[in-house]
């Protein structure tokens, strides 16, 4: 197995797909344009929005008369043009992102109305060019893709389809407030860090030639103008849903969100963003808009050494299926492709929830076991304290740290989480048993806070006795009649939050992350119920002691977890037929270091994680760089978290000062704050 140790989704890994190594695939669809045409590029188009500002682009067309269809990348990591497309037949246009790059303008914030008009503009005004038919895809991974299904919302004209990978619709539920608890993401790597390669990118820039140059005067501009200072605190001081959040999701779009898709997504997203590619299937389904969904093993971006679907021929066979009506195939596959993890097979599916699903209830019993019996006789509730270091067996995402790819990512040993969490175990299966969709539990529960968390994971007990963490989700008590991570998009809810009475019964409500996985023979099926799950999130200052009930009240069962069993089928689709890029060599020993730490005296303990680079940068010399965060948490209460992200930049070029940046991101029960340190001359 390949070890997994570093992140390999760096701004510029997200700005384009990944380009298969050494031989080109073979295609798997019929009819796709080939690669027939010289190409030319124009280097820093000026694109004109409503409002005055220009936008930059790199625009990579074909060396020949005529019009041509166009697809878009509009992202804020840069503008490298590719030549994929052009020599396919397309116009292909790179564009950056207002207040980045090249462009002008100021980046006031991610995923905000103006960004989305500047989308808007962009189609329309390649549309109009007189080399264009007047057909606009947009595609993109990550920021791309969410800037695409936005856009898409605003319904331009000329916009026949759009592309996507890893892109998010509700970014409250999904990300920083799923089940209304805070997540940490945003302030570490996933936030603090990106923001490097956005509003602050720099000091290279394109030099309008092919080439690139350090510019320290755009960057300093970009340093006083971006809205990186008022970045973070509104993503704080937004704990409920609001006018800011929905500003920014796809769902409070979907009315108009109506354009054929091509989605790929990823068991292992950051937090629970997997789901929204489902919602979003859901909504397209139900207005008959043409689509196709792929889910796979990977991680953020759809990367990963193993399965990793060719996403640039995908979106060829869409593009030249919805831009030149060209029949490749593609809209007649099944519109549902997951991978089944554990059997490790890809399996084409005609909808989603899969139609055969039998959703089978496991009890949950005071003796710790899970059964699909209910118990005749309630027993006595189970106990357990809040612990908030309880999750760090996961790592500081669950998915990305420590973690190891087999045919999938397979998930870092529970068993010392779970020996601080309260567990419910099945016998051995004497059969394989496949749990595909969204699985959900309902339990009543007690506390002696105002305010708790529960944490739900459900995991793989090998015969070895190892329990590797299958899906998961998350809910405040204080949320508990919200339902801000549906099963469907019509029954997304969100309630003003009311604390709990201490002591007092309450019944709650728990969505997991949807999943695909095979349960072995010999094998067995746990839950964990804990109050905790760090470093992923933030932690509840609030001590608890937390009590599970087995009672009945009425007819219903008091605590059971809901399964999506999926029996095989006895009318099997055909098998997918997707295109597949080779597998990824294994990467070189990181210079990245992660670890634990544990005071000796047993009051705090840390996650911490360390990088250092050294680049080259135009004209000679390099950028050397250290990047480091840590995560330090109070083992007593009133228990307590800060945040600090600190990246410093130095650059060294020759018969030139030398240049000093450094970024950080502080964050603690006040909220983060962001400021920079900024130093030419020589440094010691």
């Amino acid at each position: 197995m390949t070890p997994f140790r570093t992140i390999l989704f760096t701004a510029a890994a997200l700005a384009l797909p990944p380009r298969p190594i050494g031989a080109q695939p073979v295609p798997v669809y019929r009819n796709l344009s080939a690669p027939t045409h010289e190409t030319m590029i124009e280097y820093e188009v000026r694109v004109p929005m409503r409002d005055g500002v220009f936008l930059a682009a790199n625009i990579v067309r074909p060396k020949a008369a005529g019009r041509f269809p166009v697809v878009i990348n509009y992202i804020p990591y840069g503008k490298d043009p590719d030549r994929y497309f052009a020599e396919r037949g397309y116009v292909a246009i790179f564009a950056e992102a207002r207040g980045t790059g090249t462009s002008d303008g100021v980046m006031a914030d991610y995923f905000v109305s103006q960004s989305n008009r500047d989308g808007y503009d962009l189609v329309e005004w390649a549309a109009r060019q007189a080399w264009s038919t007047g057909k606009v895809g947009l595609w993109g991974i990550s920021f791309g893709a969410i800037n695409a299904t936005r856009i898409a919302a605003l319904g331009p004209p000329h916009l026949a389809a759009i592309a996507v990978n890893s892109s998010y619709a509700n970014f409250y539920g999904d990300h920083w407030y799923p089940g209304g608890v805070k997540t940490n993401h945003p302030y570490v790597w996933h936030g603090a860090g990106n923001v490097l390669a956005t509003m602050l990118r720099g000091p290279v820039y394109d030099d309008g030639k092919g080439g690139k140059v350090v510019d320290l005067a755009r960057w300093k501009q970009h340093q006083t103008d971006n809205g990186w200072r008022e970045f973070f605190p509104p993503q704080w001081n937004h704990p409920l849903y609001d006018d800011y959040w929905r500003e920014k999701d796809l769902r409070s779009k979907y009315a108009t969100f109506s354009v054929p898709t091509l989605q790929l997504a990823n068991f292992f997203d950051h937090a629970r963003n997997l789901d929204e590619a489902f919602q979003n299937y859901l909504v397209l389904k139900r207005k008959r808009v043409p689509q196709r969904l792929v889910v796979g093993p990977w991680t953020h971006g759809g990367f990963g050494p193993t399965e990793v679907v060719d996403f640039q021929q995908m979106q060829l066979a869409w593009f030249d299926r919805f831009l030149k009506g060209i029949e490749t195939g593609i809209t007649t596959e099944p519109p549902v492709t997951v991978f089944v993890m554990r059997e490790n097979r890809w399996r084409n599916e005609a909808d989603w929830p899969i139609a055969r699903t039998e959703p089978t209830r496991y009890y949950l019993t005071p003796e710790g076991g899970l059964a699909t019996a209910r118990p005749a006789v309630p027993g006595p509730p189970r106990r357990y304290t809040y612990r908030p270091w309880v999750g760090s067996a996961a790592g500081p995402y669950g998915t990305w740290f420590d973690a190891a790819y087999d045919d999938f990512l397979v998930q870092p040993d529970q068993r010392a989480d779970e020996l601080e969490s309260l567990t419910f175990t099945t016998d051995a299966l004497d059969a394989d048993l496949e749990m595909t969709g969204m699985p959900e539990i309902n339990f009543t529960a007690t506390s002696s806070a105002t305010n708790t968390d529960f944490t739900i994971k459900i995991s793989d007990v090998l015969p070895n006795g190892k329990s590797e963490l299958v899906t998961r989700g998350w809910l405040n008590s204080s949320f508990r009649e919200s339902d801000v991570n549906p099963r469907r998009p019509e029954d997304w809810r969100f309630v003003p939050p009311t604390p709990i009475l201490p002591g007092k019964v309450y019944r709650y409500r728990v969505t997991l992350q949807n999943i695909a996985y095979l349960f072995k023979r010999g094998h067995r099926i746990r839950v964990s119920i804990a109050s905790s799950d760090w470093p992923s999130n933030w932690p509840n200052p609030l001590p608890a002691d937390n009590t599970i009930r087995f009672e009945n009240p009425g007819d219903e069962p008091a605590s059971y977890v809901t399964l999506p069993i999926v029996p095989r089928s006895t009318t099997p689709l055909p098998e997918p037929r997707l295109p597949m890029a080779p597998p990824t060599p294994a990467a070189a020993e990181s210079p990245e270091r992660i670890w634990l730490e544990h005071d000796l005296t047993g009051r705090t303990m840390s996650y911490r994680r360390v990088q250092r680079s050294d680049r080259p940068v135009p004209g000679g010399g390099s950028v050397r760089a250290e990047n480091e965060w840590r995560i330090d948490l109070t083992r007593d209460p009133p228990y307590r978290q800060t945040i600090d992200f600190v990246t410093t930049w130095i650059l060294l070029r020759p018969g030139q000062p030398d240049v000093r940046f450094r970024y950080r991101v502080q964050t603690d029960s006040a909220g983060p704050r962001a400021s920079i340190d900024y130093d030419e001359g020589r440094i010691p």
